[in-house]
């Protein structure tokens, strides 16, 4: 049994070399040979594994520095300062550069249709605009799919039910996965991409000291380009260095009605909690539950006893139980705008939908969170008025990073 796929190695057809359960057909090498990643793509000296600092993201960007973000001790105490460049740990040009291509090729697939790429479009902030993602036989996915978001900066748990701590351990869950790409035996994926004639350079390049075509540099180089996606140019990341003085009147509202106060209450059983503002649970710079500017998680104040996600009353009993009893991952808002279907289920198709929800049509789920709750238990119901819920969506949309969505490092290399 072979162990490791020498670069060069394999003169012989590649799918001779291997037999199981899963089997590569005479249309899937057709696919192999007939599709390829444009010049530029093989050419391009992208730089990935630097970036510079910009205000706002002094202490989220020490993140990048971690291998893994997800445990904090890996997590570096050196200050950092706006303005000052890093290297984003365990990310190299090389090594991304082959992850980009790995990201978009459909190979990666048991029958070369779905790419990771075919669930996460650019354009789309890196979701797909469907409530459910077809996979690699047409069957749909259970869950929608989570747009990327600053996975180098997220420490929250990676997919709707938190699962996994990383990018890394995430890199190739949705490859093995049984309805998204079907490459259940990542040998046969080895194998596969051995037989790939422009993959030869790309892993020598990317692996100097083991130039060798294994399920582990494979996720190492899709970890790599994962990592090197930064999105902190938005809008609202500009006005962060102007004191907003880039915003409306009307996205200024919207600001403040998401960001709320720094007032807190008290519930019936002495919690402090939030004042029940947007930015409770998506606190700035990264939208997500990063905890930087509340200090405390949502996870944790959390009166369900899950501590992995939070329930935020879509259904009074959920049929999908998440984490556990209806709750989720709290995701990033960021390029929120362009990454309709909304919530894990894709049931809401515009922010006005989801701003809607909040307002007025939280269910009261046993396990509903506390923030969601007014102090005699029921949910809360926010009542803003028409005005201001334009004034919201106005704001979340100012969180849209369109250098992000159209820089060519990140674009897909087997596309005009």
């Amino acid at each position: 049994m072979l162990k490791k796929i020498v670069l060069g190695a394999i003169t012989l057809p590649f799918v001779m070399l291997y037999s199981c359960k899963q089997e590569i057909t005479d249309t899937d090498v057709l696919q192999v040979k007939s599709s390829r990643p444009k010049s530029e793509a093989l050419t391009s000296r992208y730089s990935y594994a630097d970036v510079v600092v910009p205000v706002g993201f002094e202490e989220a960007a020490q993140m990048l520095m971690a291998e893994d973000p997800g445990l904090s001790s890996s997590m570096t105490t050196v200050p950092l300062t706006a303005g000052k460049t890093v290297q984003i740990a365990s990310v190299t040009d090389a090594k991304a550069k082959l992850g980009r291509i790995l990201f978009y090729d459909k190979k990666l697939s048991i029958n070369s249709t779905v790419s990771c790429g075919s669930c996460h479009l650019q354009e789309k902030g890196f979701a797909d605009g469907k409530a459910l993602s077809a996979g690699f036989e047409g069957r749909l996915t259970t869950r929608n799919s989570m747009s990327i978001i600053n996975p180098a900066m997220m420490h929250s748990g990676m997919f709707w039910d938190r699962r996994e701590s990383s990018a890394r351990a995430l890199s190739l869950r949705p490859v093995v996965n049984h309805i998204e790409m079907g490459m259940e035996d990542l040998k046969l994926l080895e194998i596969k991409l051995a037989g790939t004639d422009y993959y030869a350079q790309l892993f020598a390049d990317a692996y100097p000291e083991a130039p060798f075509i294994t399920r582990d540099n494979i996720s190492d180089a899709i970890t790599a380009f994962l990592r090197s996606m930064v999105t902190w140019n938005s809008k609202f990341d500009q006005g962060m260095r102007s004191n907003f003085s880039n915003f409306t009147a009307e996205e200024l509202r919207g600001k403040e009605l998401f960001m709320g106060n720094a007032a807190t209450n008290i519930d019936p059983f002495g919690n402090v909690i939030s004042n029940g503002a947007c930015g409770g649970c998506h606190s700035a710079p990264m939208f997500n539950d990063g905890g930087f500017s509340t200090g405390i998680s949502a996870y944790s104040d959390n009166d369900t006893g899950n501590g992995k996600g939070v329930n935020i009353g879509l259904d009074k009993v959920s049929k999908d139980k998440g984490t556990g009893d209806g709750s989720f991952k709290i995701p990033s808002l960021r390029n929120v705008e362009l990454t309709a279907p909304y919530m894990h289920d894709g049931r809401f198709s515009t922010l006005e939908q989801v701003v809607d929800h909040y307002n007025e049509k939280i269910q009261p789920a046993a396990n509903l969170h506390r923030r969601l709750r007014e102090f005699d238990g029921k949910p809360k119901r926010f009542n803003f008025s028409d005005a201001d819920k334009k004034a919201l969506v106005a704001f979340l949309k100012t969180l849209t990073d369109r250098q992000f969505v159209s820089d060519p490092r990140y674009s897909n290399p087997f596309e005009n």
